[in-house]
């Protein structure tokens, strides 16, 4: 499914915002995260997982997926949260980035909103950590704080590595 957005040929530390753009809001951890619609392909319940050798911790294997293999990524590891074992309640977002499609593990999805160039404001920073390499910034949704992720930094390995 190609993007008709080119949402992907900004500069590596920022993103494009339209006036108004989409966003799937979802949750891990009781805690909301959102990414924006152009990368989502899909939503689908996890099903059976295959371990992949040497491949790192927050990426607990591979699945299927209407004959495509697919690798999953777990973020409750990347943002160093409690890990949980992936029951039925469990689902995952398709996400395309770089001519690749990933599954990414989130305990459920909360709505799809809008947001804006003013909706979406800078992370607020305490220090250079590890977990605000992947939010370019935060929003609200029913006055819930929403941490919005850059998807080319969730799937880029030198990131990860860091």
């Amino acid at each position: 499914m190609a993007n008709e957005f080119d949402i992907l040929g900004t500069s590596e530390n920022e993103e494009n915002f339209d006036e108004k753009d989409k966003y799937l809001v979802f949750v891990i951890d009781d805690e909301l995260y959102g990414v924006n619609i152009n990368y989502v392909i899909e939503i689908v319940g996890i099903g059976s997982i295959t371990p992949v050798p040497d491949y790192p911790d927050f990426a607990p294997g591979v699945m299927q997926l209407r004959g495509e293999v697919i690798p999953i990524i777990d973020p409750r590891i990347i943002f160093n949260k409690p890990k949980q074992e992936f029951g039925e309640r469990i689902c995952a977002i398709i996400i395309e980035y770089n001519d690749g499609k990933y599954a990414y593990v989130v305990d459920k999805v909360s709505e799809i909103t809008d947001f804006g160039d003013n909706d979406i404001t800078d992370p607020p920073k305490i220090y250079d950590d590890y977990i605000h390499r992947f939010i370019i910034g935060v929003s609200k949704v029913n006055d819930k704080i929403v941490m919005v992720l850059n998807p080319r930094k969730m799937f880029n390995s030198s990131e990860l590595k860091k």
